[in-house]
């Protein structure tokens, strides 16, 4: 006889039920509880969250860090073109925005002698660096260079950046004792990016420090033959850019003979240009490490040969530097005494007009070997030149006109006395044309 087997109900579909409502009522309980539930950032290793987060930041910054380094790279390439003007016509010629005053002055620190390294201009260094920071940042944010973390050498690139600018700052707050607007605007770009990433990538500054120099390092050869490339060229900057933009003997010798022949023709006797019976007297103080001054000396070069016999220039000297200047407290003008009494010396020689105006021509080098190398161009007497400079009676000359001025309340360089009538600041020649005519109208 057959066993009867007795079915067992089915069980299966009513157990899966019942089991994905119990899931879902403990998913709802913890969600309500406030407990962490499972996500897929929450999955992540923390080597992987750090890189999400980093990617986050990337698309963030990118825009804020093309706007800080473009502003550097604007900022450099006026710099480059004022400096090359600078070299070209002379810190005197040179008429700019930033030349605000003694104290800011992108002309001043343009014609010092640290404006450039190695015969480099600092500004095309800046220019170069900025531009190569931009270039990386696009390649790699656009998908056209394999490198991912451009904001990891975007950060080394802003710490090596740096100290230069901290360097470069004090340079012209102590040395130059002349602040250029446009070089704080570079310097105030690099500084600010810098901080902003320290502040979004707080907590994981060392990822940020060396990632992306890992990275660099890992990619195949056709980027590590671009690095070299640029080195090589950046290094090969040292043989052919002094040459062009440069300061170079033969830029010097040029300002000294055309100084000579703007005066060719002209009267001069000591101090005095011009002829001593021309009605229009021209008293000038000046300082030959003032830009300012260097343009108003030119602009009355030119003004007493065009008047022909009406002008004559009187000059004194007011160094703005404590070397020789009792009304300065402190360094200033570190050479403006010195070269005063090398003019004066210049002009024992029968040579003070156009030794002075070579030196308004060459503010950036007026140290004691510039000093007697411009005499020597302008066949003086080198020995004779070094000895006079050094002279107590040398020096009393340039001390009797600083107390002329005290006495007279001059303020700063340039001052004018034109027929006793003050004038401060430089004019332009038809401003002078204008006002020496009404005098001579007047008379």
């Amino acid at each position: 006889m057959a066993k009867t087997r007795r079915r067992q109900p089915s069980t299966s579909v009513k157990e899966t039920d019942t089991t994905a409502a119990d899931e879902k009522t403990v998913a709802d309980k913890t969600a309500l509880e406030g407990e962490p539930t499972s996500s897929p950032t929450a999955a992540l290793s923390p080597t992987a969250a750090i890189e999400e987060r980093a990617g986050r930041l990337r698309k963030l910054l990118l825009l804020p860090m093309l706007a800080l380094m473009g502003t550097a790279v604007a900022a450099s390439a006026i710099l480059q073109s004022l400096y090359m003007e600078v070299q070209r016509v002379g810190a005197g010629k040179v008429d700019s925005f930033c030349a605000i005053n003694e104290s800011f002055n992108c002309v001043t620190v343009a014609a010092s002698k640290w404006a450039s390294v190695a015969g480099v201009p600092i500004s095309l260094y800046g220019l170069e660096y900025f531009s190569l920071v931009i270039l990386g940042m696009l390649l790699s944010a656009l998908g056209l260079w394999r490198l991912r973390r451009w904001d990891s050498l975007l950060f080394v690139a802003l710490l090596a950046a740096l100290p230069v600018s901290l360097v470069m700052a004090s340079i012209a707050i102590f040395l130059i004792k002349s602040v250029c607007v446009m070089c704080s605007l570079v310097y105030g770009a690099n500084i600010l990016a810098l901080a902003i990433m320290l502040v979004a990538y707080r907590g994981q500054l060392s990822d940020l420090a060396s990632s992306g120099l890992r990275e660099l390092f890992s990619l195949g050869g056709a980027t590590r033959v671009a690095v070299v490339l640029i080195l090589a060229v950046g290094a090969s900057q040292l043989f052919w850019v002094p040459a062009l933009v440069g300061t170079t003997d033969k830029k010097q010798s040029a300002a000294g003979k055309h100084s000579q022949s703007m005066l060719a023709g002209v009267p001069a006797d000591g101090m005095v240009l011009g002829k001593e019976s021309a009605p229009i007297l021209i008293e000038e103080f000046t300082d030959f490490q003032c830009p300012h001054c260097s343009v108003a000396h030119a602009t009355l070069l030119e003004l007493v040969k065009r008047m022909n016999g009406k002008v004559k220039v009187k000059h004194y000297d007011y160094p703005i530097d404590n070397a020789c200047n009792r009304r300065v407290r402190g360094r200033f003008h570190l050479y403006a005494c010195q070269a005063a009494f090398y003019a004066r010396c210049a002009g024992e020689q029968g040579k003070y007009w156009p030794y002075a105006a070579t030196l308004m021509h060459n503010q950036r080098d007026l140290d004691d070997g510039d000093l007697q190398s411009y005499g020597k161009r302008l066949g003086l007497d080198v020995e004779k030149l070094r000895r006079c400079a050094s002279r107590p009676q040398t020096r009393q000359k340039v001390l009797s006109d600083i107390e002329a001025a005290i006495r007279r309340k001059v303020r700063g360089t340039p001052t004018f006395f034109i027929n006793g009538e003050e004038i401060l600041g430089p004019r332009p020649m038809a401003w002078w044309e204008k006002k020496v005519a009404s005098l001579i109208r007047g008379r």
